[in-house]
């Protein structure tokens, strides 16, 4: 693997986890205001 190929993997892998975090965030809250 090239450094570019590291580079591109590793923006992805940022980009994965802020919308997998994101979508937790979302369920979460949908979640607890359901409960109310």
């Amino acid at each position: 693997m090239t450094g570019l190929d590291d580079n591109i993997l590793g923006v992805k892998g940022k980009i994965f986890c802020a919308m997998l975090s994101y979508l937790i965030d979302n369920n979460y809250h949908y979640l607890s205001s359901n409960e109310k």
